[in-house]
């Protein structure tokens, strides 16, 4: 699970990770009820934020589609959905158990240690969340997409 900022992120197949820190049977009722299609989890404070990235095994940092926000208090009622299609994921090794088959989490451990190494990356930290910064950024670096 990736904690940022307070919030817990977690993908669907680590849905017990999450259940077992926030225990909240409203979320475990969500989770089960929803026909939403999602592949990330986001709770923050009770609010859960569904989210789809249908490139998650496929891409380096998963692009999200789109966010289905469930406010605190409402979990049962109609979400909120929000198209995205330019913020990325980074650390997607993180969101998996480690035994995780759909991607290398080997592999992605090491990308994450490859653009880690850009020089001074703390100051690009804040966009690079940003699909076209991203790019750029791994471009001017001639760091693989």
């Amino acid at each position: 699970m990736k904690v940022v900022c307070g919030s817990y992120y977690v993908h669907k197949s680590n849905l017990n990770e999450l259940f077992n820190k926030v225990q909240d049977k409203d979320l475990e009722v969500l989770i089960q009820q929803t026909d939403v299609d999602y592949d990330v989890v986001k709770y923050d404070k009770g609010n859960v934020t569904l989210i789809k990235a249908s490139d998650w095994d496929t891409a380096n940092e998963p692009l999200i589609d789109y966010t289905v926000l469930f406010k605190v208090g409402s979990l049962s009622e109609p979400g909120v959905k929000r198209m995205n299609g330019r913020q990325i994921y980074h650390n997607k090794w993180m969101f998996v158990s480690p035994d995780y088959t759909g991607f290398d989490v080997e592999e992605a451990k090491e990308r994450t240690a490859i653009w880690n190494s850009i020089p001074d990356i703390k100051s690009h930290k804040s966009r690079i969340g940003n699909k076209t910064y991203w790019v750029e950024l791994l471009n001017q670096y001639n760091i693989p997409v």
